[in-house]
This record gives structure tokens, C-alpha cells and sequence, in this order.
């Protein structure tokens, strides 16, 4: 009886079970020729492809298979919409878990040969999948999903396994390994046919990261000339042991982001940054104050967005609109003039060295030694922190709970002056800090039909900083007509939730503030 129903409701039935398995969607298909015109688009719009032959359990298929032009796999090839391409490597090189060997005669370097058939490996990779992409048809716009995976776990040359519980620490910890081109970023084959690059939390196979280096990504995604959405999370938080290749990871990603194509409108990034050792020393630094390559390429770059979305990435303070040491712009102001959609969460540091937040009042003191001491040894303060202190049998802790005032209003003008550059903002959130329930953060939210715009800030009991006339001036409201709201949560440590809201209308968006 099902043969003989409507291909409209077929499809319809098609559209509602496509999330089930590929293996599941095939047997619909065998119902008869309507019902394979129906669910055989949504059995081929999502392909799993190896770029070697290795058994995961996952059903995949190879690039050979696809590039055949047999009239049944080019008529199937059209129906593909994305493709979650899973690059083998050799070896799995799981993070901080070896460290190197301290002998006279050191065997270790970052470039060991291990590394290099990775690779090499991922090279390959990359150019048949872009060989095949090329061949594909422009206007099918296809997703590509990366990851990579390791045929087995293995080991950098001149290194041993950490023997004490939890990740290596210490400036001898071997450092991440993320795959990168082993030609010097040579031309790729051109793909116009690539709408959006992703790598994010959606894991293919479960205990595998990405491990792909950022600008390894901008490299891939320069061979795409039509590409409109990128969304990369780095997972590469580096140590602080290591900042100097924080630093270098940092300034090769600043210049990787001016190749990107022209024709991007979504940007997103998450997990760029450093993980402090601890809250109580100073906060790392990546770049001086005058000079963040990064933050100045992304405000040039974001230019030609629609939307920009950047997640734990160390930024300078006012990278969207820099200001003097009044508070005002500084230098020439540039235009947004697609952007709609901006999210920004800050980490707890700016990439200059400062913290952005300070102790918090119930914070409790400790000696912590000297950290600029060539002798200073990481891991063996980490293990400290961890004791308990052997008269009260509590452990010995110190965080940081209060954001800076001065800069966290210093970033509401920025992100003010800015956003009068901006005439198609439609949201804007700023997260600077969670403590439990409570979260601190800037939003902004234009109404539709009213032509005017909403701007809250929200804090706790610790941050609940008040907008004051140099915030009201850039955004253009009028301080007296701000208006206060206070929730009571029933909790010490927070204190009440207290929320600023003021409406904000511009005229002339460009150009009325920077008079």
C-alpha cells in the first residue's frame, strides 16, 4: 500500500526520520522507485569519508569511490550537502602527557620525524580531498566537518610518560601537537563549491579532537573563493610553561586571518588562549599593549561580517574601536556596515598581561614564591595548591571574584563608540564573568518595529558596576534615565542580581558620535 501514496508525502516522511542512520534510511529506499526518489537525498546530503582506509565502526567511504563517474555515483554525488572528513594519521600524540628527557645529550625537538609524517600525511590529506572539491559543481554549496584521527598512540623521540596524576606540568612537558601543511601552505586546488568550514564540539569519534592547527585552517580555507561561514574551535589551550608558544601560535594566526576570503560572513572561534597557573601570579602575556596583531587583524577582518562569534580568546580591551587615555576614539573609525550579530566572552586576562578581575573579598592569602625564579618549578606548585592546609584540614585556595572597574567600563565605551558603526546591529553580548547562577555581561538588542535598542548590564553583588557619563556618552542615552532592577537569590557568597537598562535610539549611526 505504501508504494502507492503521493511523492509529496513520502517526502514529507522522508524530512522527519533523516536523522535516523544512514543503514535504517536505506531500507525505505528499497519500498520502491518513489519511495528512493524520496529518502535518497537525505541518505547521500551527509558523507562520511576517510582519507585512508581504517576500520572505526563509523560506515565511511573513500574519496576514490566518490570521484568515479559512473552514472549512479555522479548522480549521488549532486545530492551531497556535507561531508565529515575524517583525516588518518599515523599516530595519536595525546597532550601533556610525556615530558623530555633532561640528559647532556637531549634527543627531543618539536620537529622530530614523527610529527613531519603527520604531516605529510595530513598534506595528502588535504589535496585529495580539494582535488575532488574541485570537481564538484559551484552552486551545490557543501559543509565541510574536519577531524583527524591517529592509527595509533604514539610518542615524540626523547621523551618519558609523566608519573604523577594529571596533565605534565613544567617547563619540560613536551608541547601540543596539531596537525600542519608540510609545504609551506603551497596552493591548494581551488573548491568554489565549499559554503562553510567547521570544526567544533560535535565530535565524530568520541575521545578524538581535531588537533589541526588554526592557520592550517586558514590555509585550507584560502582555496575556497566563495566560503561564507568559518567556525574553528582551536582546542590548543596552551600552558603557561609554555608562553612564548602561545605567543608564536598567537602572531602566525594574526597573519593567517588576512587570507582569508573576502567573501566570508560568519566567523566563529573558540579556545585561543592560555590557562593561567594560577590566579594569585600574573597573568600571562601575549603581545605588548600597543602592538596585538590579533585583535587588530579581527576588528579589520570583522569588517566584512555579518556576524562574529569569539569564545575565550585573550583580546585587547578596545579592539573594536581603540581608545586614548581619555576614553575616547583613537585614530580613524572604520564601518560595519553588514554586521548584525556580535558575541564576544572574554577570559579572566587581556593578551597585554592584565587581569581583568581582582580578588574577590572572601579570598584567602598564600605564599607562592617567585615566579620569575629560573628555578621555579610549575608542577611542583600545582601539586602544593592541591594539599590541605594541616591545621584546619581545608584546601588552601585564592581567585579572583571582582572585575575591574575601570576596565570594564573602558570596554563598554569601546564596544559603544563601535557599534554607531554598525547601522545593521541587531545583537550585541559581551561576557565577561560567570559565578554560579550569575553571570556578568553587556547586552545589547534592537527592536524591529520600534527603530530603537535595548542596553542591559547584569551583575551580582560583587559586579555590579553602574554605567557612568563616558559609557552613556558613547552609546547615547541619557544616564538619569537609566533605569535599576534588584533580585534577590538567597545567597551569600553572590549577593543580590542587579540589573542597568537604558534605550538607546541613533539618527545617524555612522556618524553622530564621532563629531
Amino acid at each position: 500500500m505504501g508504494q502507492h501514496l503521493p511523492l509529496e508525502l513520502i517526502a514529507l516522511i522522508a524530512e522527519y526520520r533523516r536523522d535516523d542512520s544512514k543503514r535504517f534510511l536505506t531500507q525505505y529506499a528499497l519500498v520502491g522507485r518513489t519511495w528512493q526518489a524520496a529518502f535518497e537525498p537525505f541518505i547521500y546530503d551527509r558523507v562520511w569519508i576517510h582519507s585512508e582506509p581504517f576500520t572505526t565502526g563509523k560506515r565511511a567511504t573513500s574519496i576514490e569511490a566518490l570521484s568515479l563517474n559512473t552514472p549512479h555515483v555522479v548522480a549521488r554525488r549532486k545530492m551531497i550537502r556535507e561531508i565529515f572528513y575524517c583525516i588518518i594519521l599515523p599516530l595519536d600524540l595525546p597532550d601533556y602527557e610525556r615530558i623530555i628527557v633532561k640528559t647532556s645529550e637531549q634527543t627531543y625537538t618539536p620537529h622530530s620525524f614523527i610529527r613531519r609524517a603527520n604531516n605529510q600525511a595530513f598534506t595528502g590529506a588535504i589535496l585529495s580531498l580539494f582535488r575532488f572539491l574541485a570537481s564538484v559543481d559551484a552552486e551545490q554549496r557543501v559543509t565541510i566537518r574536519f577531524e583527524t584521527l591517529g592509527r595509533d598512540k604514539g610518542y615524540d623521540p626523547g621523551t618519558v610518560p609523566w608519573d604523577r596524576p594529571g596533565a605534565a606540568r613544567g617547563k619540560w612537558a613536551v608541547r601540543p601537537y596539531r596537525a600542519e601543511s608540510s609545504n609551506h601552505n603551497g596552493p591548494l586546488p581551488r573548491a568554489p563549491c565549499v559554503d562553510r568550514i567547521i570544526a567544533d564540539d560535535q565530535w565524530l569519534y568520541r575521545g578524538n579532537s581535531k588537533r589541526i592547527r588554526l592557520e592550517a585552517a586558514c590555509w585550507i580555507a584560502q582555496a575556497c573563493p566563495a566560503l561564507s561561514q568559518f567556525e574553528w574551535e582551536a582546542d590548543d589551550t596552551a600552558l603557561p610553561e609554555h608562553v612564548d608558544y602561545a605567543q608564536h601560535r598567537r602572531q602566525a594566526v594574526a597573519e593567517a586571518l588576512l587570507h582569508l576570503p573576502t567573501t566570508l560572513q560568519i566567523f566563529n572561534l573558540r579556545s585561543l588562549t592560555i590557562d593561567p597557573l594560577h590566579e594569585s601570579l600574573p597573568a600571562p602575556v601575549l603581545c605588548s599593549k600597543e602592538h596585538d596583531l590579533l585583535s587588530t587583524n579581527l576588528r579589520h577582518m570583522s569588517v566584512q561580517l555579518r556576524e562574529i562569534d569569539l569564545y575565550e580568546v585573550p583580546l585587547a580591551n578596545d579592539f573594536l574601536c581603540p581608545l586614548n587615555d581619555h576614553g575616547k576614539p583613537r585614530g580613524q573609525p572604520i564601518e560595519w556596515p553588514l554586521l548584525e550579530q556580535v558575541f564576544i566572552s572574554r577570559p579572566d586576562f587581556l593578551p597585554s598581561g592584565e587581569w581583568l578581575k581582582d580578588p574577590g573579598p572572601i579570598t584567602q592569602e598564600f605564599e607562592i614564591g617567585d615566579i620569575e625564579d629560573p628555578g621555579f618549578d610549575y608542577a611542583e606548585f600545582i601539586e602544593r595548591l592541591g594539599r590541605r592546609d594541616p591545621r584546619t584540614g581545608t584546601h588552601i585556595w585564592w581567585d579572583r571574584a571582582v572585575i575591574n572597574r575601570e576596565l570594564y567600563l573602558l570596554n563598554c565605551i569601546s564596544t559603544g563608540y563601535a557599534a554607531r558603526g554598525m547601522p545593521r546591529l541587531q545583537l550585541m553580548d559581551i561576557g565577561f564573568t560567570s559565578a554560579m547562577e550569575v553571570s556578568t555581561y553587556m547586552q545589547f538588542v534592537r527592536e524591529q518595529a520600534a527603530g530603537e535598542a535595548t542596553l542591559t548590564w547584569n551583575g551580582d553583588g560583587y559586579n555590579n558596576h553602574k554605567p557612568d557619563e563616558r559609557v552613556a556618552h558613547a552609546w547615547g542615552f541619557a544616564l538619569s534615565r537609566m533605569a535599576k532592577n534588584q533580585e534577590s537569590w538567597g545567597n551569600d557568597l553572590i549577593g543580590d542580581y542587579i540589573r542597568y537598562s537604558a534605550a538607546v535610539s541613533w539618527e545617524n549611526p555612522v556618524d553622530s558620535v564621532m563629531r
